[in-house]
């Protein structure tokens, strides 16, 4: 079990561990129970996690009955998602709702990376369906891995991601369209094109063999050892390795709640752990699981110190890190199977994050000296002047009220950003997620943002949350955070990337709308608009070409 979330946390080191608490309460028997007697807290728990089968998942179901009553991963992940809105305000997305927005966003970008490829193929292709026709073509290994290699470049962010719903279902949608594209491959490089086929059962991904029949990953144990059927073993380990490069590369998440931080990490572990297998060389131990909790992270999506256009370069040439670093100890981090060289790796990124916090703090204080340093010398020339005789121009009037206004402005910013409690959770976009930087440490963003945000009134919120305000030109005090929400996605959001949310539609058309309305015009393209019931709506944009269209 590599994972974080079954390891000793620092509060039990400080305090005790779990399983050092006695089993000596006694819990009562809820009424309609098959039990008698009250028992052991640690016995009932067992005795009640024991009366479901947590095992089946949607391929079983269709070909056998259990006695037991089943609860899949989808339906835990509903579970999930009810104990997270117990405490805070939020409404579970059906799944047809998360399943057509994940399908129609991934295919359109899977589209455009195949479109957008400048060593391609030569494909003339102007739609998906196309694409699948040149893509059941390919045969030849190094085509193969050269389409498997843009998907797996796609980077998917959930910048309010809860239980991890959307994730996991642009991960199985990923999954889908490589199998529809004929460029699912093996451990070897070879295609299971017409050998097996993928498709979303009742929330699950099924897979199915060449004669129709749901794929089992069966042992057998002739000979009192584990013995695997290759042909199975071919597929689950394929199906693995694919689920564990996503989830590592391609998937990101945020979310205030750390419960919900937490539940999306062991949902995306729980989709990998479906496709475990044993080891073929003594068929003893199950392959071990990555560390992917590293991008699942906890604040506010929201509230940032830093922004995006930073120039992270300039931190890396005064520090001893550099960006190959970075995203090298990331990649490591996920790998490493040692808890104690984990946390070690853990540290020393949490070194650098607090190393990049320190040199931007630096640079606001330059940037404040800076002005305070030209107001400086302004009334010195003046005050120098007036000995003379001479009284200040009206441009060097001017000039010093504006360098008074711009240090008030820098400084009030800064001492309310240090002060406040709102960015003790404060997320920052500009280096957390190594992956959407390039070599240099720009950040490009995210091919695809897709979310089910919150949505709260902000004159109901604490006031300090106002201090975010001019981060963005959307905001409103009598606004939605939902509102903010679609400036945010679409600013993580890489160039000509993909943007969908489902939230409120009433933006469209009330007062407060009216700045999101604008800055929609202005900065993306609406493709698609999808309405339901109770005044919701999916939104799907692409994000304009900014290098291009719009100059800052």
């Amino acid at each position: 079990m590599n994972s974080s979330l079954f390891e000793v946390t620092n509060l039990e080191r400080q305090t005790l561990r779990i399983s050092n608490i006695k089993d000596s309460t006694k819990l009562p028997i809820f009424e309609n129970e098959n039990a008698e007697n009250a028992t052991g807290t640690l016995t009932y728990l067992l005795q009640f996690l024991d009366s479901y089968d947590f095992g089946i998942e949607a391929s079983e179901t269709i070909i056998k009955a259990e006695t037991k009553p089943f609860i899949s991963s989808a339906d835990l992940g509903l579970v999930f998602e009810k104990l997270i809105g117990n405490k805070e305000p939020s409404n579970v997305t059906d799944t047809e709702i998360i399943d057509l927005m994940s399908r129609e966003t991934l295919r359109k970008v899977v589209l455009q990376k195949f479109q957008d490829e400048i060593d391609g193929f030569g494909w003339a292709i102007d739609d998906f369906e196309n694409l699948v026709i040149h893509c059941q073509k390919l045969y030849q290994p190094a085509d193969l891995a050269k389409a498997n290699n843009l998907i797996n470049s796609i980077t998917i962010c959930d910048p309010a991601v809860g239980s991890g719903r959307f994730l996991i279902a642009c991960l199985n949608e990923l999954l889908i369209i490589k199998s529809e594209l004929g460029i699912l491959c093996d451990t070897e490089g070879k295609s299971l094109y017409g050998k097996i086929e993928l498709k979303m059962v009742a929330d699950e991904l099924v897979i199915y063999n060449q004669f129709d029949i749901p794929f089992e990953y069966k042992v057998s144990f002739e000979t009192g050892l584990r013995k695997l059927n290759l042909d199975l073993q071919r597929v689950q380990e394929t199906l693995f390795y694919e689920k564990k490069q996503l989830i590592e590369h391609s998937l990101f998440g945020v979310d205030t709640n750390q419960n919900a931080v937490k539940i999306c990490r062991l949902r995306l572990w729980m989709e990998l752990l479906k496709n475990s297998f044993y080891r073929q060389r003594r068929n003893t131990q199950l392959e071990t699981l990555p560390n992917i909790d590293i991008n699942i992270k906890k604040g506010n999506s929201l509230i940032s110190r830093f922004a995006l256009s930073a120039d992270l370069d300039a931190v890396f040439k005064k520090t001893e890190y550099s960006v190959e670093e970075y995203k090298r100890t990331v990649k490591a981090y996920k790998a490493e199977e040692e808890k104690s060289k984990k946390r070690l790796l853990s540290q020393y990124l949490e070194d650098i994050k607090s190393e990049f916090q320190v040199t931007f703090n630096k640079r606001e204080k330059e940037k404040i000296a800076k002005v305070r340093g030209k107001k400086d010398s302004l009334e010195l020339q003046i005050r120098y002047n007036r000995n003379l005789g001479y009284e200040p121009t009206p441009q060097e009037l001017e000039e010093l009220e504006k360098l008074n206004a711009a240090l008030e402005r820098k400084e009030t910013k800064r001492e309310e950003i240090l002060d406040s409690v709102i960015h003790n959770d404060a997320f920052e976009w500009r280096f957390e997620f190594p992956e959407v930087l390039d070599e240099n440490g720009n950040y490009i963003g995210f091919d695809v943002v897709i979310s089910h945000p919150s949505h709260q009134r902000i004159q109901n919120m604490d006031k300090s949350f106002r201090l975010i305000k001019p981060d963005y030109s959307t905001f409103m005090a009598s606004g939605n955070t939902y509102e903010l929400f679609y400036e945010l996605s679409l600013n993580i959001t890489k160039n000509n990337g993909f943007t969908t949310l489902f939230t409120s539609n009433k933006w469209q058309k009330i007062q407060t709308g009216e700045k999101l309305r604008h800055f929609i015009d202005e900065y993306a393209n609406p493709l698609n608009v999808v309405d339901f019931d109770q005044n919701m709506a999916a939104f799907q944009f692409q994000k304009k070409d900014f290098s291009v269209n719009i100059q800052f």
